[in-house]
């Protein structure tokens, strides 16, 4: 499913639906990669179900998309459809 985004300082909220078929097993967490235009920056791996996640480190003033993959016991998903893109704001 494809995530949304809204941006804050130097960082992102990003939310997403889990997926519509979980492998057989529980999902126990979701990796976040955002991009700048086509190119992928350094993922964020979170142990946690939850589909929402505040993704930090990112440059103000910078374009971003995200997209998801879960994991669970059975290995991790393929990548969510990108997010609609967001830019990161100097103020908080």
């Amino acid at each position: 499913t494809a995530a949304s985004a809204y941006g804050r300082h130097s960082s992102a909220v990003v939310s997403w639906n889990p997926p519509s078929d979980d492998g057989g097993a529980p999902i126990t967490g979701y990796t976040v990669t955002p991009y700048v235009g086509f190119t992928a920056q350094t993922a964020t791996t979170f142990s946690s179900a939850d589909t929402t996640q505040t993704i930090t480190g990112l440059t103000n003033g910078t374009q971003y998309r995200f997209r998801i993959r879960a994991i669970n016991a059975a290995g991790t998903g393929p990548f969510s459809t990108a997010s609609a893109s967001t830019i990161q704001t100097s103020l908080e």
